[in-house]
């Protein structure tokens, strides 16, 4: 497969105005927003999966790698 090279700055502009200026913080601040968003997101939707097999979360470890 291809790539496309990012643009460091353009990516920072756009992190900041699109995600950051609206929460009032800065694009590193975003980021860290989006990180702990999508780490909720996954451990939420893995928690719900365990218990749809009738699996209690809590009585897991998970162990996340590569």
């Amino acid at each position: 497969g291809g790539s496309i090279p990012l643009n460091e700055r353009r990516a920072l502009r756009a992190l900041e105005k699109e995600v950051g200026e609206p929460m009032e913080v800065d694009a590193i601040g975003a980021a860290k927003l989006i990180r702990e968003k999508v780490d909720n997101d996954m451990a939420n939707g893995i928690a719900q999966e365990l218990r749809v097999r009738g699996y209690e979360p809590r009585h897991f470890t998970l162990l996340a790698y590569g």
